[in-house]
């Protein structure tokens, strides 16, 4: 966003919340002020709770990034897969989520058999790739194991470097609707929703308002999304099931977005 409006200078920081990601719920995290969210689910949701503060739809910030490298420029992998599966919560039993990384590894290559692929990329959540026990076992497997780095990072170029490992493998899919399957959807590369669930840890409270258990629900899935849930060898291009998704419609301007973000002078 900052480099959608020009701003240059790294000690002039975004003050307020931008909406983390695409979710199934509204945004229910009110504070810090104001609130920069991608669109009218958000909205209604914040609204219906009650929310007076103020909050700006503005759209996804994948939609914002500067032009780079086309597929074809970037160097395309033959026979690729790029697997985004979602991450681990923070405090789940160990035994328990390398024994689901372990089914996940090995799901993964029974995928790459069938469609003789000849590169299978796991791109993990930092928090997941920072557990060399999971990298081990992905790798074991014969897969590909990447990272894009903090997603909250004020240095990061996470959305940047996950667009070119989309644009780079020739199918997608996660075992959760969620952003990276629509950014990869955006882009026009084919994708599916499959694999195992993934691990959550029961005893947190604020699960189902955080993660929203239905993106894993086949039925839900199936319902809201028909053609996402399908076999590997079936699956489609959906770019236009993904703009609305990524609400392109408020989408703004480089003169409209700097009206309505507010900057901050911090000092590193």
């Amino acid at each position: 966003l900052r480099q959608a409006v020009g701003v240059r200078d790294r000690r002039l920081r975004l003050v307020g919340q931008i909406q983390h990601g695409w979710s199934a719920g509204a945004c229910v995290d009110p504070e810090p002020q104001p609130l920069y969210v991608w669109g009218d689910r958000s909205l209604g949701g914040l609204q219906a709770a009650g929310y007076t503060g103020r909050v700006e739809a503005i759209g996804a910030p994948y939609l914002y990034l500067p032009p780079a490298l086309s597929r074809a420029e970037l160097g395309r992998i033959p026979k690729s897969l790029l697997a985004i599966p979602e991450h681990s919560t923070p405090g789940y039993p160990y035994a328990e989520a390398y024994a689901y990384w372990e089914r996940y590894a090995r799901w993964l290559e029974d995928v790459r058999r069938e469609l003789e692929l000849e590169q299978t990329t796991v791109c993990l959540h930092c928090n997941d790739y920072d557990d060399a026990a999971v990298c081990h076992i992905l790798k074991r497997y014969g897969h590909v194991v990447a990272c894009c780095g903090l997603p909250s990072s004020a240095r990061t170029t996470y959305l940047d470097r996950l667009r070119a490992y989309v644009r780079q493998h020739g199918l997608t899919t996660s075992n959760a609707v969620g952003s990276g399957l629509f950014y990869a959807a955006y882009e026009g590369v084919p994708v599916f929703v499959g694999g195992p669930e993934p691990v959550r840890e029961p005893a947190a409270p604020n699960v189902t308002e955080v993660w929203h258990p239905q993106v894993h629900d086949p039925a839900w899935i199936d319902r809201e999304f028909p053609g996402l849930r399908v076999p590997a060898a079936h699956a489609t291009t959906h770019v236009e099931r993904a703009k609305p998704e990524l609400r392109v419609v408020h989408v703004r301007e480089r003169a409209a977005l700097w009206e309505v973000l507010t900057f901050a002078l911090v000092a590193e």
